[in-house]
């Protein structure tokens, strides 16, 4: 797919590489639309084929969404169609951010850098597991906060993750018991663990639950 024109007020452009059908992404979905009547964001839902994206002089970050593997760089939308690094060019000073599992790591980033043909500085992803409830919450933190507040912002994904995900089944479980009630997930998390360093980013999902509740995924 050629990602239509990017209009040229966008400095950063949002890939959704997921299954538009999958109730798990649904309040992400509805995190993108808050991203388009933004300003400063374009986002475009991808379905395969390669994004030449090294001439959009204004784009100066890319967000692609997905599920992510631990066996390879990639991320796609967990019915067999992902979106690899030799699908996609970059100009060489976009900063490329990783929405999904395991692609944060130094092999993986390595093999973004040298697909899209960023720096391996420039791209940046978590190192494992990832919670959409997570990414959701991200997405709401840059339709808030702008393209000024991405970099920030995905500190506070990164971090979530990595300190909530030790009690990531737990979460899950409790989540599904609840019908999907965001808010009991989350004081049970800050009653679990030290979560100080990231309460200003999970806060928002106190203020904004009706985009995390009832997220139940795919069987």
């Amino acid at each position: 797919m050629q990602v239509r024109a990017i209009p040229g007020a966008a400095a950063s452009l949002v890939v959704a590489c997921f299954d538009s059908a999958d109730t798990q992404f649904a309040g992400l979905r509805k995190a993108l639309a808050e991203m388009a009547r933004a300003g400063g964001f374009a986002v475009r839902e991808w379905s395969g084929g390669p994004l030449a994206l090294a001439r959009a002089r204004s784009v100066r970050s890319v967000i692609l969404c997905g599920h992510g593997s631990p066996e390879r760089a990639g991320l796609g939308d967990g019915c067999g169609l992902s979106l690899a690094p030799a699908d996609i060019r970059l100009r060489g000073h976009t900063r490329l951010y990783l929405l999904g599992c395991h692609q944060g790591r130094e092999d993986t980033r390595l093999q973004w850098a040298r697909g899209t043909g960023v720096p391996e500085k420039l791209v940046r992803g978590a190192e494992g597991e990832t919670e959409t409830l997570l990414s959701t919450l991200f997405l709401l933190h840059c339709a808030d906060k702008g393209i000024g507040g991405i970099e920030e912002s995905f500190d506070g994904w990164v971090l979530s993750n990595r300190l909530i995900r030790p009690r990531f089944e737990e979460a899950r479980a409790l989540y599904a018991r609840t019908g999907g009630d965001p808010l009991a997930v989350l004081d049970f998390l800050e009653r679990a663990l030290d979560l100080a360093s990231v309460g200003p980013f999970l806060a928002l999902a106190r203020r904004r639950p009706e985009f995390l509740t009832g997220l139940v995924p795919r069987q």
